[in-house]
C-alpha cells in the first residue's frame, strides 16, 4: 500500500507465510553388530508474518522500520538416527533428533537514510532478533521403546541388562543428541553505513564504509547452556572501502576487520571452562579490472589481490598465549580475462 502522513510519502507492505513440514529421517545403524536401516518420523509448522514500511520524511531523508518472523530448518545431520550404545547394560545411548524444530527468529528494526547526492549517502540501523530453538548437546530420559530399535537386535548382554530394569517398556535410556534449549538467544545491534562519492577531487573516486557492533545475551531456563554454544559471532566489525571507476575501468582497495570470538563450545579436550578463540583479523584486498571497448564482445582484464598484508589467521585454547593453530595463507595474486563469445 501507499498512503500520506503529514503530506509526506508512507509506503508499506505486509504479508504471512504457512509452512508445514513431515518429515522422514532415514540412515543405516548398527546394532548388536548388525547393520540395519532405521527411520525417524516429525512434522512442525509455522506461520510466518511480515511487515515493512518507509516514509519519506524529506526530500533527502527516509525513515525504515520492519519487523518479521523466520524460520531456518534443524541441521539433518543432527537428526540421522546414527543409534549407537555406548556401555553393555544399554543405559547410554547416542542418537540423532528427529524431533529438533526450527530456529524461529522475531525481528525487528529501524532506521533511515540520508541522500547527499548522487549515490551518497548515510544511514543508520537499530536492530533486535529473538531466537528460539537454538541447539546444544543435551541429554534426555527416554523409555527404550522410544529408540525404535528391535529389542532382540541387541545382544544378549544388553537384553538381559534391560529385562533387569522392568523390560524394554519399562526401562530407559540416557540418549546424547541435540536438543532444542528452552531458551531465547537476543540479539541487539547496530549498524553504521557511509557511501561517499569524491568526484569534486577525480572523477568516479569515492568511498564507502560500514561498521556493525552487536551484544548478545540469553534468557530463558536453558539460558546458560546456551550461552555457552553461541560461537562465531563477532561483537565489532567494520569495513572501509575506496574506490574509482568509470565505463572502462574500475579499481577497489578495502578492508574489513573483525573482532575475535568464540570458535567452540566450552569443555574442550575434557576441560569444562576451555574453549576455542579467534583472534582479532583484518585483511585488505584490491580488485580492479578494464574492459577492451574496442575488441568484438568487449572482453575484461582483471587484476585481483587478496591479503594484501599477509595476514595470518589464529585461533586460541582458553588463553591467548596457547596458541590452537595458526593459518598463514600469504597473498594471492589473480590475473585474467573474462568475456562472452
Amino acid at each position: 500500500g501507499e498512503s500520506e502522513i503529514w503530506h509526506r510519502n508512507l509506503r508499506f507492505n505486509m504479508g504471512v507465510r504457512y509452512a508445514k513440514t513431515d518429515q522422514d529421517i532415514s540412515g543405516p545403524v548398527t546394532i548388536g553388530g548388525v547393520r540395519q536401516w532405521q527411520t525417524l518420523t516429525s512434522d512442525y509448522n509455522e506461520w510466518l508474518p511480515s511487515f515493512s514500511a518507509a516514509w519519506d520524511v524529506a526530500e533527502d531523508v527516509v525513515l525504515r522500520t520492519s519487523a518479521s518472523r523466520t524460520m531456518t530448518r534443524p541441521n539433518p545431520s543432527s537428526m540421522l538416527p546414527a543409534t549407537s550404545f555406548s556401555d553393555i547394560s544399554a543405559q547410554v545411548a547416542t542418537q540423532g533428533n528427529p524431533d529438533l524444530t526450527p530456529y524461529t527468529s522475531t525481528n525487528f528494526d529501524i532506521g533511515g537514510e540520508w541522500y547527499t547526492g548522487g549515490e551518497g549517502f548515510v544511514g543508520l540501523t537499530l536492530f533486535n532478533k529473538r531466537i528460539k530453538g537454538y541447539t546444544y548437546q543435551g541429554v534426555v530420559t527416554r523409555p527404550f521403546t522410544d529408540l525404535g530399535i528391535p529389542f532382540e537386535d541387541l545382544v544378549d548382554a544388553q537384553q538381559q541388562a534391560i529385562n533387569s530394569r522392568g523390560g524394554p517398556s519399562v526401562a530407559t535410556v540416557n540418549v546424547q543428541q541435540q536438543v532444542n534449549a528452552d531458551a531465547e538467544l537476543e540479539i541487539n545491534g547496530w549498524e553504521a553505513i557511509w557511501v561517499q562519492p569524491l568526484s569534486f577531487v577525480l572523477d568516479g573516486l569515492g568511498f564507502m564504509g560500514n561498521f556493525s557492533k552487536i551484544d548478545l545475551s540469553t534468557i530463558g531456563k536453558d539460558a546458560d547452556a546456551l550461552s555457552s554454544n553461541v560461537y562465531g559471532l563477532s561483537p565489532t566489525m567494520w569495513n572501509a572501502t575506496i574506490y574509482w571507476e568509470n565505463d572502462v575501468a574500475q579499481a577497489r582497495l578495502s578492508y574489513n576487520w573483525q573482532e575475535g570470538s568464540a570458535a567452540s563450545g566450552a569443555n574442550q579436550q575434557g576441560i569444562p571452562f576451555a574453549q576455542l578463540f579467534g583472534e582479532d583479523r583484518g585483511q585488505l584486498d584490491l580488485s580492479s579490472s578494464y574492459t577492451l571497448v574496442n575488441v568484438k564482445s568487449k572482453p575484461q582484464i582483471f587484476f585481483n589481490v587478496t591479503n594484501i598484508l599477509g595476514e595470518e589467521r589464529r585461533s586460541y585454547f582458553a588463553f591467548e598465549n596457547a596458541v590452537n593453530d595458526m593459518y598463514d595463507f600469504g597473498t594471492t595474486y589473480t590475473i585474467g580475462v573474462r568475456g562472452t563469445f
